[in-house]
């Protein structure tokens, strides 16, 4: 791994990356009048496309401007082993494939994920029910319909990287670290649900940080933010692993970068390009993890530095300590600054 992301995980250097929204990257030469994909041309037709091609622009931007190494997609392995460009199996990981629609989707947990794989759950089923693809008595969830592009051979994988339609959605990297703790974490503490999530995951948790907080077994979320700032980011699970670190937006060519925050207005155009395959009409994104919270305060979003969040999970943040928050701003620095974000300043 590269002296840079070393250190940069490490804690040892900032990358002032603050003022990202102020001043966008330069754009690349061609991008103004309409980006040539690998599934297609995206053209300036819209503001919601313009708004795409400036998302794709921007990583592009990021990506060249750090040079992020390949070995970040294979959890710190040499770049010889992260493939080098060809489509490995880590960097192929996040990818399902929605073959009928002749789409990648690559997920993002804490971004709407599920609703996404139901969706396209939805689009493909009519399309493969009545197919010899597929046993008839079998029943056709995502994940009979939605298979990850890993189980394929590299010939096919890399056919697919190359031809179809490939989009992802991305959310404020603090929102989404908060999300993450609430689902996996906090409903345990609160015995809003039975199981927590990997227990290896809590024992983690619970032993690197067990002397900051006197073998206590509630993980607050100060403590798991406690935890991220002395765990190595190339090893942590995909629920609050780094965005980047997911997608491998400097190995792939995406043709869309929805945010959960415009998702509005993104699905329907993610949906105008699935329609070219599909049978169904009028799609719409359904809500399948509804807000356990009750009261009006979880419901609002209250804008601060830190972002746009409810009031509660802003007052989370404002219980991490100064030195904690700015190690965990310099692990996301990279997301904010590659997705359009603007760096809070503490």
């Amino acid at each position: 791994m590269s002296s840079l992301f070393s250190l940069l995980f490490q804690g040892y250097i900032y990358l002032d990356l603050r003022g990202a929204d102020s001043a966008s990257p330069t754009t690349p030469t061609g991008l103004q009048a309409g980006f040539t994909t690998s599934s297609g041309v995206i053209t300036s037709n819209d503001n919601e496309t313009d708004e795409n091609t400036e998302r794709l622009g921007r990583i592009r931007e990021v990506c060249r401007r750090f040079k992020v190494p390949p070995e970040i997609y294979n959890k710190g392995r040499s770049a010889a082993a992260a493939d080098s460009g060809r489509v490995g199996k880590f960097r192929c990981h996040p990818f399902f494939i929605a073959k009928q629609l002749r789409t990648l989707f690559c997920m993002v947990p804490k971004t709407g994920s599920t609703s996404w794989k139901s969706s396209l759950t939805a689009l493909i089923r009519p399309l493969i029910a009545n197919s010899s693809e597929i046993s008839p008595n079998r029943s056709l969830g995502p994940r009979q319909v939605l298979p990850r592009v890993c189980k394929l051979n590299s010939t096919a994988r890399e056919d697919m990287f190359e031809r179809y339609f490939k989009f992802a959605i991305v959310r404020h990297p603090l929102a989404r670290l908060y999300s993450a703790y609430d689902n996996k974490f906090r409903a345990v503490e609160d015995r809003q649900v039975r199981y927590g999530y990997h227990p290896k995951n809590r024992r983690n948790v619970l032993r690197k940080t067990q002397h900051f907080y006197n073998n206590s077994k509630r993980i607050y979320f100060a403590r798991f933010v406690k935890f991220l700032t002395m765990a190595n980011p190339t090893g942590y699970d995909w629920h609050w692993k780094p965005t980047y670190m997911l997608c491998n937006p400097c190995l792939t060519q995406f043709d869309y970068i929805g945010k959960l925050e415009t998702i509005e207005r993104d699905q329907g155009e993610i949906f105008q390009r699935l329609s070219k395959y599909s049978t169904v009409t009028n799609a719409k994104l359904p809500h399948l993890n509804p807000q356990r919270h009750d009261g009006e305060q979880w419901s609002q979003t209250t804008c601060s530095s830190l972002g746009c969040m409810s009031t509660p999970v802003l007052n989370e943040f404002a219980k991490i300590p100064r030195e904690d928050m700015s190690k965990l701003l310099k692990i996301y620095a990279l997301d904010f600054e590659m997705y359009g974000y603007q760096m809070p300043a503490i």
